[in-house]
């Protein structure tokens, strides 16, 4: 099994299966969660493996199992925003996307905060 498959299936067993969803109504979610991390249509990524799930992440309520996910990949967690890194940049490499995304979230081994450029 590639590096890949084995992050996705991980973090698919943390946080279910890719291309969830949190909500039918994005704009009822964000105002009955203002204060939550909110990226509807997240894609999660790796620096070794590149995207490995994909769907709409409520880092504030998940940040015990992102963590959780994070640890058993055995390294950091990127929450990128839909554009960031699309279906046709899939195979960009994450240092990339970093450069160029104005923000994203790290999954770090203490919890998930905002990075902004």
């Amino acid at each position: 099994m590639s590096v890949k498959d084995n992050q996705a299936e991980i973090v698919k067993a943390v946080l279910g299966h890719p291309g969830a969803l949190i909500s039918p109504s994005k704009s009822s979610y964000r105002r009955d969660y203002p204060d939550n991390m909110v990226v509807f249509n997240s894609n999660i990524a790796t620096k070794s493996a590149g995207k490995i799930w994909w769907g709409d992440m409520d880092a504030t309520r998940s940040e015990y199992k992102l963590v959780e996910a994070r640890n058993l990949v055995g390294e950091d967690l990127y929450i990128f925003y839909e554009l960031d890194m699309r279906s046709d940049n899939d195979e960009e490499k994450v240092v990339d996307v970093l450069d160029r995304a104005y923000s994203y979230y790290l999954v770090g081994e203490n919890g998930v905060e905002l990075v902004k450029k």
